[in-house]
């Protein structure tokens, strides 16, 4: 049975491997990538589109699918406050007040061509950067 399920995964992990694809997470520890969100794409660091369009998100260039569930490249939190960040001792399961790191500030556009870097040297890391600036 075990040979048949790493076949399985063998075959099927592939296909979700040359795609954007992003879970959303409930709580910051749960996540892979944590984001604060801005409501200006001069304070950002990056430039997101999301796109449920299979071509556009396999393009690897900064144009992200969210999906509800099932598989997913990563998963991601994005915090609208930067105190969504901290977590107290009471909601913490180590019972001790925990403040995860923001990994950058994201703007999400709704144009895909405002989409890139603002900060060029800015880097996700896990992600593979694409040479996409604002200014390009």
């Amino acid at each position: 049975m075990m040979k048949f399920l790493a076949i399985i995964c063998f075959l099927v992990f592939p296909l979700f491997l040359n795609a954007q694809t992003f879970i959303e997470m409930m709580y910051p520890s749960d996540a892979q990538i944590i984001l604060l969100e801005v409501k200006d794409s001069a304070e950002a660091d990056i430039c997101i589109y999301k796109t449920n369009a299979k071509k556009e998100y396999r393009d690897w260039d900064l144009m992200w699918n969210f999906k509800k569930g099932g598989f997913s490249n990563f998963s991601v939190y994005i915090a609208k406050n930067i105190s969504e960040l901290t977590i107290s001792a009471e909601n913490s399961w180590t019972e001790k007040e925990t403040v995860y790191p923001c990994h950058g500030k994201v703007y999400f556009v709704k144009n895909k061509e405002e989409r890139g870097y603002v900060i060029e040297a800015f880097r996700l890391e896990g992600i593979m950067r694409v040479k996409k600036t604002k200014s390009n």
